[in-house]
């Protein structure tokens, strides 16, 4: 069992290296620091604890910048498409 978690934080290293999208590099790596914290105190492994526990606010705080520039990016291509063009009054 503690070897499959981290076989599957292994796997959201390995996800983080297929996706293209900076967003969701970030909730990859978030994952994976989450399920390494998890499988280190089950197979009690004190450096790989103490790494992914200073990572995971660290990635925590780009996961929540980065869905912060999308919706910003979000709402102001809203506001482009959405404005009337201008018109030349004569």
């Amino acid at each position: 069992m503690i070897d499959y978690l981290g076989f599957l934080a292994a796997s959201c290293v390995l996800l983080q290296a297929s996706v293209r999208s900076i967003l969701w590099i970030r909730v990859a790596a978030l994952c994976s620091n989450v399920f390494f914290v998890v499988y280190a105190c089950l197979a009690d492994l004190p450096p790989v604890l103490a790494l992914n526990s200073l990572l995971i606010p660290m990635n925590g705080w780009n996961v929540m910048k980065g869905i912060a520039e999308h919706r910003a990016r979000k709402a102001l291509f809203q506001l482009r498409t959405t404005s009337e063009p201008f018109r030349v009054v004569r």
